[in-house]
Order: structure tokens, then sequence, then C-alpha cells
């Protein structure tokens, strides 16, 4: 059956495109051919009436569904689509968990359409990333720490680090180095946020195996705070705050660690201050 769906979708081509008369005798005979007719008119392209009007039937969504349906607000979508006319960017997706198939049935495209335009999307957005990540820069580092401040009174944060798991599923031969010690298949992603939770730095690819300490360390933004720290800011004023799976630095402030049990009031203030002023980097990674 296989075969025969493929000698089909082979010769369909010719037939749906009106070029099925050929010059050789050869083919001629073989387009005669009773069985390869009947072949055809038996696994036909299917046509049925398409959804007609589905954009506007997304206008009529609540802000609710529209975030149910497609994972970000409406107001994210307008300021992406926006941004995407305004670099000339042609493809549109809206982007869900249901098929490529089914998406293609609703906005009246053929499914390798969808497939390209994830694609295009994808590495438009990759190369456009500097407009979207930004690490503070000297000129903004006060108003910056500013912001942090208003959190939990923690002073002199630049940006808020942490790391998450993606899963994924890893072919047979590589799947042991990316099981994570929650006992799923991921890579690991380490990024850093501002006060508004936009991303400063954002680092992925380690097998979801590999410690986050151990990832960092292995990050341009360490590598070159480790090597430059005091020409992108000064570390007595400002750093960058993550949690105790983090290694501590002069230019990064962890909490301190809890021994036998204790920990002085002081370093508890200390631990639920910078704690609180790190949340702004838990919603981003979670959604």
């Amino acid at each position: 059956m296989t075969h025969m769906r493929t000698v089909y979708l082979l010769l369909s081509q010719y037939v749906s495109n009106g070029i099925d008369e050929l010059s050789s005798e050869e083919d001629d005979s073989e387009f005669e051919d009773e069985g390869i007719l009947t072949l055809i008119g038996t696994y036909g392209i299917e046509r049925h009436p398409r959804h007609v009007g589905y954009l506007h039937v997304i206008s009529l969504y609540s802000d609710a569904d529209f975030f149910r349906h497609f994972r970000v607000t409406r107001a994210t979508f307008q300021y992406i689509f926006l941004y995407l006319q305004n670099n000339d960017f042609r493809s549109q997706y809206f982007g869900n968990q249901g098929s490529m198939r089914l998406l293609a049935d609703k906005f009246c495209r053929t499914e390798s359409t969808i497939f390209n335009v994830i694609g295009e999307f994808c590495q438009f957005i990759f190369n456009k990333q500097s407009d979207f990540i930004k690490f503070p820069t000297r000129q903004n580092m006060r108003s910056v720490s500013a912001k942090f401040l208003q959190k939990a009174n923690f002073p002199g944060v630049l940006s808020a680090l942490d790391g998450c798991h993606i899963p994924f599923q890893p072919k047979a031969p590589n799947q042991v180095p990316y099981r994570n010690y929650k006992k799923f298949h991921s890579f690991n992603l380490m990024a850093a946020a501002l006060p508004d939770r936009s991303f400063s730095y954002v680092f992925c690819g380690f097998p979801g195996s590999v410690h986050d300490s151990t990832v960092s360390q292995n990050s341009s933004l360490f590598q070159r705070l480790e090597a430059q720290g005091n020409q992108i800011f000064n570390p007595q004023v400002y750093h960058i705050i993550a949690d105790s799976a983090f290694p501590l630095k002069i230019w990064m402030m962890t909490p301190f660690k809890i021994i036998n049990g204790h920990l002085q009031p002081v370093k508890k203030i200390f631990n639920k201050k910078l704690s609180s002023t790190r949340m702004v980097i838990n919603l981003p990674l979670v959604i």
C-alpha cells in the first residue's frame, strides 16, 4: 500500500499540473495503463472546504483565550507583528500546539508552507536577537540597579541569573548525557533577566546532566566577566545575583549556605532579599 501511494504521489504531480501528455510513446503507454489510472482515481487528492475567516474568529477571542491558544498575550503578539512588518518579514505564523496539518487547514495554507515559515521565523528572530537580549550598558546601569532596588531593597543588581531544563528526545546513542537529575532528557538553558523580566543574556546547549555551575563557567558571559570584569562594570558597585547552584564571584552574589542547619539572622535577611530580587528570572523560564 505504501508503494502504491508513493507511485501515485509522483504521478499526480503531472496530472494535477496538466502536463500528463508526455512526448515519448513509452510514457504515453504508461499513462494509458489501466492499473495506474485506477490507482490515481482511488487515491485522488482530497478536496474539501477550508476554514474561512479564521483570522476574524481570532479577533473575537478574549485575552485569556488568545493566550491559551498562542502562548503569548495579545499585546506581545501585536508588538512582534509590528516588529516583523517594520523589518520586511512577510511570513506570518501563529504558534500553538496544534499539528501543522490543522494549522494549514485553518489558515488556508499548505503543510509545507507552515513548515517553512516556522524555520524562517526562528532564523529571523535568531538573527535579530540583539534587538531583544541586551545586557545593561554603562549608560543605563544606574537606572537598572534602581529598578532592582525597588523589588526587595537589594542594591547594585544588574541582572538575575538562573537555569532550567528544556525537554527533548535525543537519538538513542546520545540519550545518557542528556538525562538530568529529574530523570528526563533535556538540554540546559541559562538566562539572565532585567527588572521587567526581559532577558539580558541567554546561553544554551549543554546536555541536561551537566551541573548549572559548569554551564555558567563555559558561558561567554562568565568568561568575559572573569577576564574583563572591570571593563564591563565596577564589581564593587554592581553585580549579578544567582542561586546557590552558581559559584560565588566578586561580580556575582549568591546566597549564604546553611551549615549544620543554622544561619545567622543577618545572613537570613540577606538570603531573603536576594531571593526576592531574583524572582524576576523565574517567571520567564517557567513560561
